[in-house]
């Protein structure tokens, strides 16, 4: 029996949490399998190996993974497959398929720009923040979504990283700071709310109130395009999963 398994970065922040399980259940909705679980890398539960052992225990024999994260990444290459190792080790009868992120996609550019008429200004600027990655891969990618918005709109897109790469987000905000700025549309790279969220609203607030043009956007959440491009990474990998099974 074949089993979906959506894991999820997981957060401290209870409205993040929840909003990831609310996102899973929609797309649940839209896949015919019977077996399906969502679990957290880290930080909520239930964890990965929680989440397979009821898997298991309902008859799986054959995982689906399906990480719910926008690129791809350490989490993705490394710490994933690394869980999933593990689990493997317990139940060595088990068969794995995984599935790819989110990724790049152009059509993904419909859920910036609605969150970005959301805000209902006439901004001169965006500036696109993402997580940041020690891979370069992820890196280049969010030059990938910027050039896509950018033809949207035709406005300029400046891209800041929280860690690990450059230009950060704290020095460019400190450069927005010290100089006269043009009306900026913050978007954030990230999928739900949590403490990332929390701390870039926290430091465009304080912009806000020495007088700077900032805005900030929500996290891109359920927008129906997005989860459209999730429900169809699922079925691809439950496809390619069932091609190749027929093919041995």
């Amino acid at each position: 029996m074949i089993g979906v398994l959506y894991i999820c970065h997981g957060t401290r922040w209870q409205n993040g949490q929840e909003q990831s399980i609310r996102f899973v259940e929609k797309a649940k909705k839209r896949i015919s399998v019977q077996q399906q679980e969502v679990c957290f890398l880290e930080l909520c539960q239930p964890t990965v190996p929680e989440a397979v052992q009821k898997l298991v225990e309902n008859g799986v024999t054959k995982i689906v993974v399906i990480p719910v994260l926008l690129l791809k990444a350490g989490h993705a290459l490394r710490d994933i497959p690394s869980l999933i190792e593990q689990c493997q080790k317990e139940y060595p009868f088990l068969d794995v398929e995984y599935g790819e992120p989110v990724g790049v996609q152009e059509r993904l550019t419909e859920t910036l720009v609605d969150r970005i008429h959301e805000q209902n200004v006439n901004a001169e600027r965006i500036l696109l923040v993402g997580r940041g990655s020690k891979v370069e891969r992820k890196k280049q990618d969010l030059y990938t979504v910027a050039y896509h918005l950018k033809n949207r709109l035709n406005v300029d897109v400046e891209i800041a990283y929280l860690a690990a790469c450059v230009p950060r987000f704290e020095d460019v905000l400190q450069k927005y700071e010290q100089q006269q700025i043009k009306s900026t549309i913050v978007i954030p790279y990230l999928w739900f709310d949590g403490l990332l969220w929390q701390s870039i609203r926290e430091e465009i607030t304080r912009l806000q109130d020495s007088g700077k043009p900032m805005h900030l956007t929500e996290p891109l959440y359920d927008h129906p395009v997005l989860l459209e491009a999730f429900v169809s990474r699922v079925k691809e990998t439950l496809n390619k999963g069932a091609e190749e099974t027929s093919n041995i």
